[in-house]
């Protein structure tokens, strides 16, 4: 996903979440540098960029190519990406003996919010252990292929 798109889908998602919202959540916009997304999927463009010696992935996803100067490799990964400066954000503080700050952009935030409410947990027939137990799986209440269909699952969702 681009961050220009992320940034556009997360202000749609604000008033929604400020109907949704918990007392303790805040809604505030990101710096630059200083927020963090776990959406994935973003262009290259926005990967960091580092030199490595190695020719070893730290993480699968990542990509290593040879450097045109012949020095190593130059290494593509996405495992940090911030978002654009005035993405909105929602944070909150989790933990009890030592509470931290946990955020992400509001966009993140509606679509958590939107799998949680219509995802159901079911038993798969014919999976029984020893026990009795049967294996569950995740099943789709309704469809949710793109961002259109989270907005609709969410206005239905505040309907009821």
């Amino acid at each position: 996903m681009n961050l220009r798109i992320l940034k556009k889908l997360s202000k749609r998602a604000v008033p929604f979440i400020e109907k949704e919202r918990y007392q303790k959540d805040c809604l505030f916009k990101a710096e630059h540098g200083d927020n963090f997304t776990h959406t994935g999927g973003h262009d290259r463009k926005h990967w960091k960029r580092s030199r490595s010696k190695h020719a070893e992935l730290f993480y699968q996803q990542d990509i290593k190519t040879k450097a045109k100067d012949g020095n190593g490799f130059i290494e593509l990964t996405q495992s940090y990406i911030h978002p654009w400066k005035g993405t909105d954000m929602v944070g909150w503080t989790s933990g009890y003996e030592e509470p931290e700050w946990e955020e992400e952009t509001a966009w993140d935030y509606l679509k958590n919010i939107v799998f949680i409410e219509t995802v159901d947990y079911v038993a798969i027939p014919g999976t029984e252990d020893e026990c009795g137990c049967p294996e569950h799986k995740f099943v789709y209440t309704r469809k949710l292929n793109n961002p259109s269909d989270y907005l609709k699952a969410m206005k239905d969702l505040k309907k009821n």
